[in-house]
């Protein structure tokens, strides 16, 4: 005698991972575990509506896909029947699989990763699950076990906040034995950690080289306060540029900034621009410092959108006072007043690349991820009337 299907298998409402995803994931288990026998007559659309309480729209997706996977047919006034034997199914089984990603946030900045790693799981036949860390290392730490304990994990995608708290979640990842790859985030001495990152430094000494070349001798830097590995890079590449052109460190030349999602609203607020915020008063004494630079690059766009109010506040003219490099190419930056050169990282690539990367390392089971697990990635200068 056949047990209840409700004791088999559970559809989780609070779950991140849609319903239709979920009752096809469960019923291709099922499948494969001989609870249905080919050619045997699964469930009505009202019976599991009923069974599990989704809607008629969530139970007809997930058959839909199942039957144009082969793994049922439907029968015009008679229902829908199990196409072929267990074995035959558990080798179509192709779809079962989700990929756990774990980000800092779901905003502006990640949306074009998001766009990628979702276009490139659907051409893997896998569901992404994205869980957010809000850049908090306690819910970095929450959200990474949540993912290493579902079951139908197949691998992860992971954004650290910073290179210390994932190193001493590696451990833990680890022995999971789920393939996984690090993102925007090298860890130092870790050799056979795969990872994929933008070259930060790279960027930045392009930027450097670009305005040097146009004969500017004192170039500044806008930093952020942010403990993400990027933003180390980048001002690590500025330093390094400042060696290459033999320019003598000078404090006065590099202003830290404090940056928060408060400031960029502020930052982004087209008019009237708020003149009191931290940011913007601090750009402002920053031009107005004896002996001030000729250009400035930006740690983000954001901060080079601040850099454009204050010069404006201040009757600076861009570019020919004021040179501005931005970096990340928002979607705004060229839609500013005066349209923003920026450098563009390849946030696309960084997510599709992750995704080929892990599923080379699921079909290897997880032995070796190609080519030799660890992918640098060049920005781009996208030259426009700022500088």
């Amino acid at each position: 005698m056949k047990r209840k299907i409700t004791d088999l298998i559970k559809i989780d409402h609070r779950d991140s991972v849609p319903k239709y995803f979920q009752l096809k994931s469960q019923l291709l288990k099922l499948i494969i575990n001989g609870y249905f026998k080919a050619n045997e007559k699964v469930f009505s659309d009202n019976e599991l509506m009923k069974i599990f309480n989704i809607s008629r729209a969530t139970v007809r997706h997930a058959l839909a896909e199942l039957c144009n996977e082969g793994i049922l047919y439907r029968e015009i006034g008679n229902g829908t029947f199990v196409a072929r034997t267990s074995n035959e199914t558990a080798e179509l089984d192709t779809q079962n699989r989700f990929i756990g990603v774990l980000i800092p946030d779901m905003g502006y900045f990640f949306a074009p990763v998001i766009k990628a790693i979702q276009d490139a799981c659907h051409r893997e036949n896998c569901f992404p699950v994205f869980m957010r860390t809000d850049y908090q290392m306690h819910k970095e730490n929450t959200q990474l076990r949540r993912l290493l304990k579902r079951e139908d994990l197949a691998g992860l995608v992971i954004f650290p906040i910073n290179s210390s708290n994932m190193l001493r979640n590696l451990t833990f990842i680890k022995k999971s034995v789920i393939p996984f790859i690090i993102m925007d985030c090298v860890i130092e001495g870790l050799h056979d950690t795969p990872f994929i990152i933008p070259d930060n430094v790279y960027g930045i000494k392009t930027a450097y080289k670009y305005l040097a070349d146009k004969k500017h001798k004192r170039i500044g830097y806008i930093d952020g306060d942010s403990d993400g590995f990027f933003r180390w890079e980048r001002l690590k590449g500025f330093k390094e540029a400042q060696k290459d052109y033999n320019i003598k460190q000078d404090e006065n030349l590099i202003l830290q900034l404090k940056f928060t999602k408060q400031s960029a609203v502020q930052a982004m607020k087209l008019r009237p621009i708020n003149k009191h915020t931290a940011n913007i008063n601090n750009i402002i004494r920053y031009l107005k410092q004896h002996n001030p630079p000729s250009a400035v690059i930006c740690i983000n766009d954001i901060m080079a959108y601040a850099v454009m109010e204050a010069c404006e506040i201040l009757k600076i003219k861009i570019p020919d006072e004021l040179a501005v490099i931005g970096y990340d190419n928002e979607d705004f930056t060229q839609y500013t007043r005066i349209p923003l050169t920026t450098i563009e990282s390849p946030k696309y690539e960084l997510g599709e690349k992750a995704i080929n990367m892990l599923f080379a390392g699921i079909s290897n089971n997880g032995k070796k991820l190609p080519p030799d697990g660890k992918i640098i990635l060049k920005p781009k200068l996208i030259k426009r009337s700022s500088a």
